[in-house]
């Protein structure tokens, strides 16, 4: 942030608002961070110029050129920090890798979509390990899910977990990290646990024990944990920082390379704020404002323009308005007071949002953006949230892990359309799932109760439409709305005539009139999911399908018709796969972003069924919607 004189005299405390509203804080942080000032009548003053979320700049003064920044950064991250604590409760979303069902969601298998985990809207805070990862609820309740190999769930057993499950009975749990294979959370009485592999002693006992629940940390006082392959960090409440487990990359801090099997503080100083972890590094920011990292450094990751191993801490240039950082497996990014974005490190996987996959070993500005308000990194990609509360994500995404409905890699920041509202972005260095906590009252791609139970003719089946025993037709109607239309046995475009079925709107033996077929209802995706069927016309000649849509908006109880389209079968007999159609085309881009369910309805005209009707089968969407 550039300083320079002025003799115009601004007030602190606009500075402070103006830090709060880049910050995204609630008016009570802002409050909290104007209260915590008092500007000085005599000091001599400096002007800092703040670039706006617009682009433009306004100036303020504060009390002296480097006090005063520092100062700001304190005051304004203590808000920040006491805005994240007293944060909204909501639900729970989750994408990317799924192997052990680490994404909440009761199922094994990757996603490329963010998916609400559960039905609760009470989640504050989430971390997330290698396979598994934990959050909490309000009032405090610690839940964990996914793979629990070394008993990393605190669980008390080993058994993998595919859908939250309570640790212990306690409500006062305020923070959680999760490793490789370990975890550790800090309780509002300043008491920290961890629990999971005790190998190289990252559970701080003094030995290499493993324990399947949370056993408690020596110390008192602690406020902040987190956790990197084998290593642990913490921040007491009187500004110590404190690492202890593996130490061979230097990531302990204490100036050795050896690995402890209890806290050891990082050096003397008591002035640190926050830690974060890589897989064996760790950087964290103090109340000065300064950046200082420490560990393994062969790309960079240190930031301090080399790629020395440090086994101490050593400061990131020589910036002193530093808010937040958050480490990567091998990269970190860290955020400034005027609300840019900066990352460094490994950037193979384009994790470090500069447009290149060149690594960086000093500082390098994500974009020219000025309104970012939190990031958070995984293994290889990167997430992070503006002041409006949108969600850009960027980096690797071979398991869907960036929630954009693809698996395309992204080198530079794309927003993702759901969620649209979001609150903490959960991180975990080991990672390869994203999950975060989202606002909305309805969480954009997350069914509404019902219906969301049926399913059509060969859902998921998008190699030849061959029979699909357990579609709609085979077994019955499910919950498809028939006029003049009726089920009927064969005619699949593959032969098959038995145990196989097809749905016929008008001709022999359905009654006069239009036919209509309306389909169960599906949650839509807000990436814009496409839907094809299978159609043979029965008249004597080329016959025409209308196809239009229902499409009900979250939170409205009734379904909006939409205009459809007309598509031609073609000769008499013959079955063909239709166009495949995207959603948008028949709802408006806007309303796909709000999220809601969708019908399908097929009609033909009473002139077409009186000609013989029309056959339809194998409807599909693609992708389609979780129930």
């Amino acid at each position: 942030m550039p300083i320079r004189k002025s003799h115009k005299a601004w007030s602190w405390h606009a500075l402070i608002a103006t830090l709060a509203i880049l910050l995204g804080l609630p008016v009570a942080a802002h409050a909290a961070a104007v209260a915590a000032t008092t500007p000085a009548a005599t000091t001599p003053t400096t002007q800092v110029t703040v670039a706006s979320p617009t682009g433009s700049t306004s100036t303020t003064t504060t009390a002296s050129t480097t006090t005063a920044v520092a100062g700001a950064v304190t005051a304004a991250t203590a808000a920040a920090t006491s805005a994240t604590t007293t944060a909204s409760t909501g639900a729970l979303l989750a994408t990317g890798d799924n192997g052990a069902g680490e994404l909440g969601l009761g199922t094994i298998g990757n996603e490329s979509n963010f998916w609400q985990a559960g039905s609760s809207m009470t989640w504050t805070t989430v971390a997330t390990g290698l396979d598994f990862a934990c959050g909490i609820q309000a009032p405090g309740t610690l839940w964990c899910w996914g793979g629990n190999g070394v008993g990393q769930l605190g669980t008390g057993n080993v058994t993998l977990q595919t859908s939250p499950v309570q640790v212990g009975t306690d409500t006062n749990w305020t923070q959680v990290a999760a490793g490789a294979n370990h975890t550790c959370a800090v309780q509002a009485d300043g008491d920290l646990y961890c629990w999971g592999s005790g190998a190289l002693g990252k559970l701080g006992q003094g030995n290499s024990t493993l324990s399947k629940v949370p056993v408690k940390v020596p110390g008192t006082g602690w406020k902040q944990v987190v956790t990197g392959q084998d290593s642990t960090c913490a921040v007491k409440t009187d500004g110590t920082a404190w690492c202890w487990g593996y130490g061979g990359s230097g990531e302990l801090g204490n100036g050795s390379v050896a690995s402890v099997n209890v806290p050891t503080q990082v050096g003397t100083a008591k002035t640190w704020k926050s830690l974060t972890s890589g897989q064996y590094h760790t950087c964290g920011v103090q109340t000065t404002g300064t950046l200082w990292c420490w560990g393994y450094n062969p790309y960079g990751q240190l930031g301090n323009g080399n790629a020395t191993q440090q086994s101490a801490p050593v400061q990131v240039g020589t910036a002193k308005d530093w808010v937040s950082v958050t480490g990567a497996f091998q990269s970190t990014c860290a955020l400034k007071l005027g609300g840019t974005l900066w990352c460094w490190g490994y950037g193979g996987s384009g994790q470090l949002g500069n447009g290149t996959v060149a690594n960086k070993t000093v500082p390098t500005q994500v974009g020219t953006g000025t309104t970012w308000s939190s990031v958070s990194a995984i293994q290889y990609s990167t997430c992070a949230k503006q002041t409006d509360t949108t969600l850009w994500c960027w980096g690797y995404n071979a398991q869907g892990q960036l929630g954009l409905g693809t698996t395309t890699q992204q080198n530079a920041p794309v927003q993702v359309t759901t969620p649209i509202t979001v609150g903490a972005i959960g991180s975990g260095p080991i990672s390869d799932h994203m999950i975060v906590v989202s606002q909305d009252t309805t969480p954009v791609n997350a069914c509404p109760a019902t219906p969301t139970d049926q399913v059509f003719s060969s859902i998921g089946d998008l190699a030849d439409y061959s029979l699909a025993p357990n579609g709609d037709f085979e077994n019955g109607l499910g919950d498809w709305t028939l006029t003049n239309a009726k089920v009927v046995a064969g005619n699949e475009s593959l032969g098959f005539l038995t145990g196989s079925n097809s749905l016929q709107l008008g001709g022999p033996g359905t009654g006069t009139g239009d036919a209509t077929a309306v389909s169960p209802a599906f949650c839509i995706n807000a990436l814009n999911p496409s839907f094809r069927y299978l159609v043979k016309a029965n008249t004597t000649a080329s016959g025409i399908i209308y196809v239009s849509l229902r499409f009900r908006p979250k939170n409205n109880p009734a379904y909006v018709v939409q205009i459809g389209t007309t598509a031609n079968i073609g000769t008499k007999g013959n079955w063909r796969v239709s166009d495949q159609t995207p959603l948008a085309t028949l709802v408006a881009a806007a309303l796909l972003k709000a999220g809601g369910t969708v019908q399908l309805v097929f009609s033909t005209s009473a002139a077409t069924n009186a000609y013989g009707g029309v056959q339809i089968d194998d409807v599909l969407v693609d992708p389609y919607r979780r129930g």
